[in-house]
C-alpha cells in the first residue's frame, strides 16, 4: 500500500459514516459572526427577528461545523481529501445556542479523474442535524480522492 490508508476504491457508493457530536455556544456562534457575517440575529438576541427566538448561527457557521463533524469523523483514515465543490445546500432550520449538532455523510457517487490518472471524485451528501433528530442543514460535497498508486 501506498502512503496513505484508504484510497478512490476502499469507499463504495452508499457508505455511511455518523460522525460525533458537539454543543454549539453562544459565544462561539457570535464569536463567527463578528469576524464573518455580522448580521444583527447572529449577534444579539434583540436584534434577531420574533421568530427565531433569539440569535441563530450563520448558515456558513452551520456549515463549517458540519465539515468539521464530517473531516473529524475520518472517513479517509487520514488521507486529505481535496474539496472540489459544494452543491444543493439548504439551509432547513437555524442552529441556535446550546444545541447538540451531529451529521450523516453518504457516499453518493465517484468517478475517476478525466484529466488526473492518479485521482477519482466522490459526491458526499451531509446531512446535518441537532439533537435529537431535527434536520438542519443538507450539503453535497465533491471531494478529490487519490487512487492506490500500483504495487
Amino acid at each position: 500500500m501506498g502512503k496513505f490508508k484508504k484510497y478512490y476504491n476502499d469507499i463504495d457508493i452508499g457508505d455511511e459514516f455518523i460522525t460525533d457530536s458537539r454543543q454549539v455556544t453562544r459565544e462561539e456562534i457570535i464569536k463567527f459572526a463578528q469576524e464573518f457575517d455580522p448580521q444583527p440575529m447572529h449577534l444579539t438576541d434583540d436584534s434577531a427577528p420574533e421568530y427565531f427566538d433569539g440569535i441563530i448561527a450563520s448558515g456558513y457557521h452551520t456549515i463549517a461545523l458540519a465539515t468539521r463533524l464530517v473531516v473529524d469523523c475520518d472517513i479517509f483514515a487520514g488521507t486529505p481529501l481535496l474539496g472540489s465543490g459544494i452543491d444543493k445546500v439548504r439551509w432547513l432550520a437555524p442552529l441556535k445556542p446550546d444545541d447538540e449538532i451531529w451529521a450523516k455523510a453518504t457516499i453518493k457517487n465517484k468517478y475517476l479523474s478525466p484529466t488526473r490518472h492518479n485521482l477519482g471524485f466522490i459526491t458526499i451528501k451531509v446531512k446535518t442535524y441537532s439533537k435529537p433528530e431535527q434536520l438542519i442543514l443538507i450539503k453535497e460535497c465533491k471531494v478529490a480522492v487519490p487512487l492506490q498508486p500500483p504495487s
